[in-house]
């Protein structure tokens, strides 16, 4: 279970499973009455799939050790995006609050749908699309369209920004940012950077890395996952391809970088799925960022 990638594509109601090792499909899972499939996570401890569905406002779960399919709603006004798993394998749903200011919050369930706790952001995260947990109970939260402010941020468990991105220096202006992704190992983080094209790398202090190689030139990254086994960072791209990025250095290395000499290796990009717009991997909780 450990060297799966799980990959869905916008509107299907079927879950392709690759070797992260090989890159070969190996099986499908059929997720009966699934809509428009908007992000995926998975949990070794409960060995459970999970899917949010903004059509239907639910989360399907499949139980892999049978492939069996339940779903639970998520609360009114709710629309589920992004989905991760926290250390205490509990599920964070990320969703837009319609007819509220804030618009956006993190709603925490147990395995089985359990509400656990219903976090609003501060007002002025607008749209958030994807939360992670940190070792600390705090959150990393990436928000903003194309109509709104947009960044990523530190937040507390009560929803307040406790630190923000500073998209003024180097990395300059963020465009939609749609996923987070963690190097647990090195400590960094990878964000989708969706309508700038491209995906940039911060250390731990929000401290811009620079941008992360691709041989492609346009990119959509719709949703990212590190696969920390095989040093592979998947980028699911909005134009139907599963990026495979091998060993990730950046396009251009800096002598303030000092992850750039940890991640050494050839850098490799291949296109293996088509009509691909989310993934995730089995064993990357996502929860370790920091100590």
């Amino acid at each position: 279970m450990d060297d799966e990638i799980f990959v869905v594509g916008p509107i299907q109601s079927e879950v392709t499973v690759y070797n992260s090792h090989s890159l070969t499909a190996s099986r499908d899972i059929s997720v009966t009455g699934m809509k428009s499939p908007a992000s995926l996570a998975t949990c070794i401890y409960n060995k459970a799939l999970y899917v949010s569905d903004a059509y239907l406002l639910c989360i399907h779960r499949v139980d892999l050790n049978n492939n069996l399919v339940t779903r639970w709603k998520i609360g009114e006004n709710q629309t589920p995006y992004g989905l991760s798993v926290t250390k205490e394998h509990t599920l964070l749903v990320t969703v837009h609050i319609e007819y509220t200011v804030a618009g956006g919050g993190v709603v925490e369930y147990t395995s089985e749908g359990q509400l656990l706790r219903d976090i609003r952001f501060d007002g002025s995260i607008m749209k958030a699309r994807h939360t992670v947990q940190l070792s600390s109970d705090q959150f990393i939260v990436c928000h903003g369209n194309t109509t709104s402010l947009t960044g990523i941020c530190i937040i507390s468990p009560e929803g307040q920004i406790i630190k923000s991105y500073d998209r003024e220096k180097e990395g300059g202006q963020l465009k939609r940012p749609g996923s987070i992704a963690i190097d647990i190992k090195s400590k960094r983080l990878f964000v989708g950077d969706l309508d700038n094209h491209k995906i940039i790398m911060l250390d731990c202090d929000f401290t811009y890395l620079g941008e992360v190689r691709t041989t492609y030139l346009h990119i959509y990254p719709f949703n990212l996952h590190f696969h920390s086994s095989t040093d592979r960072l998947f980028v699911a791209d909005l134009t139907g391809i599963l990026i495979v990025i091998s060993h990730p250095r950046l396009r251009n290395q800096r002598n303030n970088s000092r992850d750039v000499s940890e991640s050494a290796g050839v850098e490799s990009s291949d296109s293996i799925y088509r009509n691909c717009s989310n993934l995730v991997g089995l064993s990357q909780i996502g929860s370790r960022l920091f100590a």
